[in-house]
């Protein structure tokens, strides 16, 4: 079979979804090494490699054959490399803290017991104003110039569910969220690229 026959086997639909699950693919594994031997320690968590030396040599080699595979399969099928704007990608994580936000009211607290009076008086003005900042952050990247409606759509790297782009342009264009917990939009949850 020949290279142009090859690259005719996908109408349109199918071609978009195989392009989407192998860059989803790509992207996870030219990213893994570095997330397996990264150290990083924040003030909530602490990322550390745990993997073994050997486990680690097997793990790359494995990589290095499916990233293989992958390459002869968009030679073959003929699939095109997509652009996405960095800009875009962190909007839509940005969205992502924005809608957990929202969830971790006073009013979504309620769900798991009674909350103190005093919680409250502490959490939601804190939580109000990381709301603010993150909307603001939000706009900032929407007026940046690098967003247009088709990236926001699409999210990180050709995002499948053009709900989430409701989400992320929505989300861009408010200026505040109002009450916690009320923020006016459907809460979607988005994932980074390669993320489960």
């Amino acid at each position: 079979m020949t290279m142009s026959s090859t690259g005719e086997l996908l109408n349109q639909l199918q071609r978009n979804s195989l392009s989407i699950g192998l860059r989803e693919m790509e992207i996870t594994l030219r990213h893994a090494t570095e997330d397996l031997t990264s150290r990083e320690q924040g003030m909530l968590y602490e990322n550390k490699p745990t993997i073994s030396p050997q486990a680690l040599e097997q793990f790359q080699r494995e990589v290095a054959l499916a990233l293989q595979d992958v390459a002869d399969l968009v030679e073959r099928l003929d699939l095109s490399r997509s652009a996405q704007s960095n800009t875009a990608v962190l909007l839509a994580q940005m969205a992502v803290l924005w809608s957990n936000l929202c969830d971790i009211s006073v009013d979504k607290l309620s769900r798991y017991g009674d909350v103190s009076p005093d919680l409250a008086a502490l959490l939601m003005p804190a939580l109000t104003r990381l709301i603010e900042h993150t909307q603001t952050m939000m706009h900032i990247l929407g007026e940046a110039g690098e967003i247009t409606q088709e990236s926001m759509a699409q999210g990180p790297s050709g995002l499948r569910d053009g709900r989430r782009g409701v989400c992320i342009a929505a989300a861009a264009r408010t200026r505040h969220c109002g009450r916690p917990g009320a923020c006016g939009t459907p809460q979607h949850r988005l994932r980074r690229p390669g993320s489960g």
